[in-house]
């Protein structure tokens, strides 16, 4: 029994990770919303960077 997607489902390809913080930056919190004169704050660091 060889297990080939284990490792993969950990460890998404760089392409995935894009997408995922993408995704994230375009859906600001509610409280961010509609404040425009204070700058949005960096994003947080991607999991695997942890």
């Amino acid at each position: 029994m060889k297990r080939r997607n284990e490792p993969r489902a950990r460890d998404p390809p760089p392409e995935e990770r894009i997408e995922l913080v993408d995704a994230a930056v375009q859906e600001p919190p509610p409280l961010l919303r509609g404040r425009g004169s204070a700058p949005p704050p960096p994003p947080p660091p991607a999991a695997g960077d942890a």
